[in-house]
């Protein structure tokens, strides 16, 4: 199969040119602990530009799996922004159990990928994937669309063409910055902990006990405190 064969993730609704205020079901954000530590450890090697080639060569592809596979699993999830190490999801679906499946499933997998090769340029890499989610009590949480950027002004350079501003992004990263993501599965606020709680497939719950009350957060630039919930790994 061809690459132009695989699916892609859902485009973005059409666009006038125009700002405009949009929304999404939630917003999830990732990124990696231990990568600025590779990326110059790689940098200050000898050998670092046949390392250097090979450490990018292993994160096009992560980035590349976040827009395009081949089960359809980031349908619904639309990748907005890259922020350095850092990747701004846009959440459409509206089943907060694809929520979990797709965090702990096909994300964590791509991002296993990504580590496993990391690990192998550099044995002292410990690389982690930290995740935050945000949604509101109706699943509308409201960004904004500036225009896409014109041709004439971009004149073909590879460059993002559109932004996507909204303070959930800014909550999300206020809750990638707490201690309890780096040991965590997921850091989320108190909606998103409800949706994960009470919609099963089997009509049950994923167990309260899976996740840990951080209690209110005051976050920088906020004036309402988030109570933020922390979803522990599994254990075998």
């Amino acid at each position: 199969m061809s690459t132009s064969d695989l699916p892609r993730a859902p485009s973005m609704p059409p666009s006038d040119g125009q700002p405009k205020q949009r929304t999404a079901t939630a917003v999830l954000y990732a990124d990696i602990r231990g990568f600025t530590a590779t990326l110059d450890r790689i940098e200050s090697e000898t050998l670092a530009t046949d390392k250097m080639k090979h450490y990018l060569l292993a994160w096009q592809a992560m980035r590349d799996s976040l827009v395009r596979d081949r089960t359809g699993a980031t349908k619904g999830f639309y990748l907005a922004n890259r922020v350095g190490d850092a990747f701004v999801i846009l959440v459409f679906e509206k089943d907060p159990l694809r929520w979990h499946s797709y965090i702990v499933g096909y994300l964590r997998e791509r991002f296993a990928e990504f580590a496993e090769q990391v690990r192998a340029l550099d044995p002292l890499a410990d690389p982690h994937l930290k995740v935050s989610l945000y949604s509101t009590v109706d699943k509308r949480v409201p960004y904004y669309e500036t225009g896409v950027m014109s041709d004439e002004l971009v004149r073909g350079l590879t460059i993002a063409r559109r932004d996507f501003l909204c303070t959930a992004i800014n909550k999300c990263a206020r809750m990638d910055a707490m201690p309890e993501a780096d040991t965590s599965v997921l850091l989320c606020n108190e909606a998103v902990f409800r949706w994960l709680v009470l919609d099963r497939p089997d009509g049950g719950a994923l167990a309260r006990e899976r996740f840990d009350d951080l209690g209110e957060q005051e976050f920088r630039g906020f004036r309402k405190r988030e109570r933020v919930y922390a979803l522990k790994p599994t254990t075998t």
